[in-house]
């Protein structure tokens, strides 16, 4: 399933608001057509998108969206809200870039104005995950040395459900061995919680943490017959 919009980008005052439902024993990958772009804001209204999902008994949600691209003086928020029953299985992956850089001396790097996101994951009734995050020019220079810095992508993956129990368990073992390096272009964190993982990969390239990302998220090609990204590029 693929969401699309008008153009393909949001402009100061849109609000999407989706609902979806997976039945029982079925598997849905929810995309999007290409990155997500959110065009500036004259006024400071915030473009808004907002996702409920119930995933049923023995059914499987991916949600796999392209990045989002916020250009200069954007601001946008996001809310996510999904309920996996027992016997579900969830992977959710969420992407922000720093913007438009390849504009020469009108490069774009973190010059939007807000960014406000807010996911919550409930597994059999029981809260899994609660994560939020902002980024706002209100606070500061959002490439700040001890904010996003030298880095251009923020890549978040949460797996939630039994059904993915030992697969989290891999994941988080497989990136804790990796070696810290100094001034590595990646950096990456793993932590196992209830039901679950929650993965975060910080880029210097969004092309490299889209690859990144691919390859701790390849077991997605078993359980969806091949992998979400597999038409794409």
């Amino acid at each position: 399933m693929c969401a699309s919009s008008f153009g393909g980008g949001l402009v100061a005052g849109d609000a999407i608001d989706l609902e979806v439902s997976v039945g029982p024993g079925a598997a849905c990958l929810l995309t999007t057509q290409s990155a997500t772009k959110v065009y500036r804001s004259p006024d400071g209204r915030a473009a808004s998108q907002s996702l409920r999902a119930r995933v049923g008994a023995g059914a499987l949600l991916v949600l796999a969206p392209d990045p989002l691209i916020l250009f200069r003086d954007a601001a946008y928020r996001q809310r996510v809200e999904i309920e996996v029953e027992a016997g579900g299985a969830l992977v959710a992956i969420d992407s922000l870039t720093s913007g438009r850089r390849d504009q020469g001396e009108h490069g774009e790097s973190w010059a939007f104005l807000r960014f406000e996101s807010r996911l919550e994951v409930r597994c059999a009734g029981t809260l899994s995950v609660s994560d939020g995050l902002l980024l706002t020019a209100g606070l500061g220079p959002i490439d700040a040395p001890f904010r996003m810095g030298r880095f251009h992508c923020l890549a978040t993956a949460v797996l939630a459900g039994d059904r993915l129990a030992e697969t989290s368990r891999r994941l988080c073992e497989d990136v804790a061995r990796e070696p810290v390096r100094r001034r590595a272009s990646l950096i990456e964190a793993a932590s196992e919680v209830r039901h679950g993982a929650v993965l975060r990969i910080l880029g210097t390239s969004p092309e490299e943490t889209a690859h990144r990302l691919r390859l701790r998220l390849g077991f997605l090609s078993s359980l969806l017959a091949e992998a979400p990204w597999a038409r794409k590029w």
